[in-house]
């Protein structure tokens, strides 16, 4: 009966403790997760981003400043549409080299932006507003 219950004890101390310490790596990974300076942290190395405005100021910084010089956005040539001013031409400086072209969107309207290489790490961006036009003149 001893010899029966040493091996339990055996078999169930390291159980146990094993146990507990997944309990505490579990609760450790949970309050970092849960922790939105670290998620925060995470998402600016794994998919930086930015916001800015049409006069190249940054209005939110996702991670992605660091690799912009952050006073050289800006629209490099424009077009009068029926008075309407209207961007043909983006330039972002950058600090960094990136690897591949720049995802940048308009969030208030529709146009198609193709990226090229620019001067030493800058890229040059074709604002392409033809989808726009042709659409509104459908309505």
């Amino acid at each position: 009966m001893e010899i029966g219950l040493l091996i339990l004890g055996v078999i169930a101390v390291p159980l146990a403790v094993k146990t507990w310490i997944e309990g505490l790596v579990e609760k450790s990974v949970q309050k970092t997760l849960d922790d939105e300076t670290i998620l925060r942290k995470i998402a600016s190395h794994s998919r930086p981003a930015l916001i800015f405005s049409g006069s190249g100021s940054i209005l939110h910084d996702m991670g992605a400043a660091q690799y912009l010089k952050v006073d050289d956005i800006r629209i490099a040539e424009h077009v009068n549409e029926g008075g309407i001013i209207m961007p043909t031409k983006l330039h972002i400086g950058f600090v960094r080299p990136v690897s591949f072209a720049p995802l940048v969107t308009a969030l208030h309207d529709t146009a198609s932006l193709t990226a090229s290489h620019g001067k030493g790490l800058d890229w040059e961006f074709v604002i392409d507003w033809t989808t726009v036009l042709v659409a509104s003149h459908l309505t």
